[in-house]
């Protein structure tokens, strides 16, 4: 078993961050935004890997069958209210930052959602790879929602900014 903390992970990534982004200051606007979106970045791989313990052993978990874990609603509420609202509020700044900084790439529902469901998918199947974590298509689902209410939050902030700027 190897286990790696999230300290150990942050330095090199902020080290490497702030190389790669040393001559890019061309609209400090922009870079706030950018830089911003890295601390999400690192905060939600905080949240889904750290500790980070990879297992050797075979013994893994998945679940494939839908609205498994949302049970607990009945169970117990408080920890399924946080499970829920946790995976929703996770992926909603994904779905904010990626029309706001991806360009026309991003700019439709469709693909900011769809990038949020691979990168869902890509998070659950490296915790299946580590053995760390369960990997679960409930997260999978609310994770897309969240990134699906970052959008839609990202066309209410750019209607209420062009409204402002065409105001006299």
């Amino acid at each position: 078993m190897i286990r790696i903390d999230y300290p150990t992970f942050l330095l090199p990534a902020l080290v490497l961050w702030i190389f790669w982004r040393r001559n890019k200051y061309h609209d400090v606007g922009r870079e706030l935004w950018v830089n911003l979106f890295f601390l999400y970045g690192l905060g939600v791989a905080y949240v889904t890997f750290f500790p980070l313990t990879i297992r050797v052993s075979t013994l893994r978990h998945v679940n494939l069958i839908p609205f498994v874990e949302m049970k607990w609603l009945l169970y117990r509420p408080i920890v399924a209210v946080m499970n829920l609202g946790g995976n929703v509020v996770m992926f909603a700044p994904l779905g904010f930052f990626l029309p706001l900084l991806g360009g026309r790439r991003f700019q439709s529902f469709v693909k900011t959602t769809g990038a949020g469901l691979l990168l869902s998918v890509g998070i659950e199947f490296l915790q299946y790879l580590t053995g760390a974590r369960e990997a679960d298509i409930d997260d999978v689902m609310l994770n897309t929602l969240g990134a699906a209410l970052g959008y839609w939050l990202y066309l209410l902030w750019q209607r209420r900014t062009t409204t402002q700027e065409k105001r006299p």
